[in-house]
């Protein structure tokens, strides 16, 4: 799973990396990182489901990272 971001504010960019830092198994990751151009906005990817988030929104970013972390068709472990 991949967040995408840019400028969403500090406390967006630190809760998105103590999750990326929870999940670090082979097949289950969340990786975090910065996309130029994304201003506010999220972008939430798992393999062929994805989110869109106008501004970050824990309860919902939250949410789609439990549906979709280590459900990838490589080695799904969920």
């Amino acid at each position: 799973m991949v967040i995408y971001y840019d400028t969403p504010g500090d406390a967006a960019v630190a809760t998105l990396k103590d999750w990326a830092s929870r999940f670090k198994g082979q097949w289950s990751g969340v990786v975090a990182t910065r996309f130029a151009g994304l201003g506010n906005e999220l972008v939430l990817t798992a393999w062929t489901r994805s989110l869109r988030l106008n501004s970050f929104d824990a309860a919902q970013a939250a949410a789609f990272v439990d549906a979709f972390r280590g459900r990838g068709p490589e080695n799904p472990v969920r």
